[in-house]
């Protein structure tokens, strides 16, 4: 089994929580190894506007250099995840760390805005599936009591969605989706009369 890396800084987390950034990881994850242009074509994004956030992920160790290849007689730097892959990359929250909760919400925030845009652009494709076994476009949101063994459960779950999702890109699987999950307990507020 592969060591986690954990983001445990505020700096850490501040490094994944830029939209662009988040992308980058995606796309890292999605389709394996990357030149800069490729990520650029991946995103729809110029390369000469990844530069900056490939640094900052290097400089995370986020992310590496995997290799540097003569390509038309120059070099192009090719990056991977620094695990295996990003289900590897955990982040520990401290709590007591106000710095770290500012970080978490704007992580958040970053991660929820992106799935706006992709939820919106789902609408619109012709692939896109609302219903049977097939379905690749769904919206929920619950709130509920559970247990501690329902906590397990869904953590169980989580995980297991999360290895599913984190797989790069292989034979057979033709289908590029996204998914964004947070569970958070909620303070149960008294009725008022």
């Amino acid at each position: 089994m592969n060591k986690k890396f954990l983001i445990t800084t505020s700096e850490q987390v501040d490094t994944i929580s830029n939209g662009v950034r988040q992308e980058i990881l995606d796309t890292l994850r999605a389709f394996g190894k990357c030149s800069i242009a490729e990520i650029a074509s991946h995103l729809g994004r110029p390369a000469d506007a990844l530069y900056y956030h490939i640094k900052k992920l290097l400089t995370a160790e986020i992310i590496k250099v995997d290799s540097v290849n003569k390509v038309n007689r120059r070099l192009e730097t090719v990056y991977t995840l620094s695990q295996t892959s990003i289900s590897d990359i955990m982040t520990r929250y401290d709590l007591s760390d106000p710095e770290i909760v500012a970080s978490l919400k704007k992580m958040t925030s970053a991660m929820m805005k992106l799935t706006l845009k992709d939820f919106s652009e789902a609408l619109v494709l012709k692939d896109s599936v609302t219903i049977g076994e097939n379905r690749n476009l769904w919206a929920s949101r619950n709130k509920c009591w559970l247990t501690d063994g329902d906590i397990l459960e869904v953590n169980q779950l989580l995980h297991r969605l999360t290895e599913l999702t984190t797989k790069p890109k292989r034979e057979g699987a033709d289908r590029l989706c996204t998914l964004t999950w947070v569970l958070a307990p909620v303070n149960a507020r008294k009725q008022k009369r």
